[in-house]
């Protein structure tokens, strides 16, 4: 779809694909950007943006990924972080946040989400991604159910899977 604006066409999709390739080093702007936060009549509608903690991880992550320097051909070390917490902090919420950045920033990402045990798998952390997903500007590049989210007509090379220890 093109949209007229004063004499010019106007290319959303091209547009979205420009702005999410402008964050691939940056996932708080990435998330900032991608998610309804504060908007009447949405989930987040409550919510101006990530907690503080969600915030600061993001913040270390766009670190990590900036001191790779990855060329997008060259190998680089792959980047390990840890959250832990009690229940309900929001860990769920910033796995579905990450992977959403992750699947949408990453041409061919190929990924497996784990979890301790099948029903924590099933019903906090992947639900959560596939929650976040549906949130995401980027949704309607994706298809998802309970053992997969891919990207549309690219699901054996552009993918991410659930997996139980």
């Amino acid at each position: 779809m093109q949209i007229s604006t004063g004499g010019k066409q106007r290319d959303p999709e091209a547009e979205l694909h420009d702005w999410v390739g402008e964050h691939y080093s940056n996932p708080l702007g990435y998330v900032r950007g991608a998610f309804p936060w504060g908007e009447p009549d949405t989930a987040l509608w409550a919510y101006k943006e990530p907690r503080k903690w969600q915030i600061e991880f993001l913040e270390w992550l766009g670190d990590e990924i900036r001191g790779r320097k990855f060329d997008g051909i060259t190998p680089v070390d792959p980047i390990r972080g840890a959250v832990s917490s009690g229940h309900g902090v929001g860990k769920g919420a910033l796995s579905g946040m990450v992977v959403n950045f992750i699947m949408s920033t990453r041409r061919n990402a190929k990924g497996t989400v784990t979890a301790n045990t099948a029903t924590q798998l099933e019903d906090k952390t992947w639900a959560a991604i596939r929650w976040w997903s549906n949130l995401s500007i980027t949704s309607h590049w994706f298809e998802h159910n309970n053992e997969i989210l891919f990207r549309k007509g690219q699901r054996e090379s552009w993918r991410v899977t659930p997996q139980t220890c």
